[in-house]
């Protein structure tokens, strides 16, 4: 009864579900395909229908609500914006309000220090024309044309008075009038002076060069003549070095004639020349001006700027730059008649003056012929 009671149940094969479950996954993983899905329940139209239509629904709400976020943010965006522009026209008034207080009261400034200058300046040409003409010094007035022609032609007829030395010391005044009138073209303002005031102060300039020049050739031929007693011991040549204050005179002249002769050094001025052998036993001299100012850049017709006649009335594009062609023609033909006048006016009135040097130049010559023939004798 015991072991009755005690024994399992016997099931049959058909009883058997977890052991044909597992023979099935068995042989499943045996064969190596996968298990078949269950196969889902077929929908109907109208459930089809309903979830396309539900779809459908969501994804327009979608957009619907995309939609108002953008059209939310660009108006935020716009608005934004407004308020950063009125803003900024705002403080830009206000920059642009200020500025033109802050230019008005700069203006008013710069205008008043603008007076207070011309002021100073007028006081200062009225005083220095005053001491110009309160001047007891000797010197004449160069804007006046009578007294600096009367000093221009005393100095060049003083013949007395053609040593080097005193030429140098007389020149000084001459370029303190030189400076006077180029400072005086220069300070004064543009218009004060008329075009006529101008050339006049221009060719005084010009004249006072070309007088010191005139001096300076006439102290050379001086010199020339003196060559013989002021000759180098050693050397047998005349080697002489002259200066005072902006000017620097360097002669040579060959005396002695030496054919071995190849260069020569101005000692403390720092110029060497040489001759070629042809020249070594030539009468030749040599003569080197060296100035700290420059008397030949206005001979140059381009030195002085022109200035250009503009028509004031209204006119044609085509007939300004045909105005301006014409103007531009008459004033070069003019400079050329100008410079043609300037180079054929100094061979008129230094004639005399160019013979008086060829005649020192020939004595100065003689006298050292004389002299060497007395030396040979």
């Amino acid at each position: 009864c015991h072991r009755s009671c005690t024994r399992k149940p016997q099931l049959s094969k058909h009883n058997m579900p977890a052991k044909s479950a597992k023979k099935s996954a068995s042989s499943s993983k045996s064969s190596g395909k996968p298990p078949k899905k269950p196969a889902s329940p077929k929908l109907s139209k109208a459930e089809k229908e309903k979830l396309q239509k539900e779809e459908e629904e969501r994804r327009l709400k979608e957009e619907e609500e995309a939609q108002r976020k953008a059209e939310e943010e660009e108006r935020d965006r716009l608005e934004k914006e407004r308020v950063e522009r009125e803003e900024r026209e705002r403080l830009e008034a206000e920059e642009r309000e200020r500025h033109d207080i802050e230019m008005a009261e700069l203006n008013t400034v710069l205008d008043a220090v603008d007076s207070a200058i011309n002021r100073q300046e007028d006081q200062r040409r009225a005083n220095s024309k005053w001491e110009r003409y309160m001047k007891c010094d000797g010197s004449p007035d160069p804007t006046v044309t009578q007294d600096i022609n009367t000093y221009m032609s005393l100095w060049r007829e003083d013949k007395e008075s053609s040593d080097i030395k005193t030429v140098l010391q007389d020149s000084r005044q001459l370029l303190a009038l030189i400076g006077e009138l180029e400072f005086l073209m220069a300070d004064t303002p543009e218009g004060d002076l008329s075009e006529a005031d101008l050339f006049r102060y221009r060719q005084t300039i010009k004249d006072l060069q070309e007088l010191l020049t005139y001096k300076l050739d006439e102290a050379t031929v001086d010199m020339l003549k003196k060559a013989t007693a002021d000759a180098d011991i050693e050397s047998g040549n005349l080697q002489k070095v002259v200066k005072l204050d902006d000017i620097v005179v360097m002669l040579w002249a060959n005396l002695n004639k030496n054919p071995r002769f190849k260069s020569f050094e101005f000692q403390g001025e720092g110029f060497t020349f040489g001759l070629p052998k042809p020249l070594a036993t030539a009468d030749i001299g040599i003569r080197v001006i060296k100035t700290k100012f420059d008397h030949l850049s206005p001979h140059c017709r381009t030195f002085y700027p022109r200035k250009k006649k503009v028509d004031k009335a209204a006119t044609p594009a085509a007939n300004e730059e045909e105005e301006k062609d014409e103007e531009d023609t008459k004033e070069g033909e003019e400079g050329e008649k100008e410079g043609e006048d300037d180079d054929e006016k100094p061979l008129d009135a230094d004639a005399d003056d160019a013979k008086s040097i060829a005649s020192g130049r020939k004595s100065a010559a003689s006298v050292a012929g004389s002299t060497r023939e007395k030396e040979e004798g």
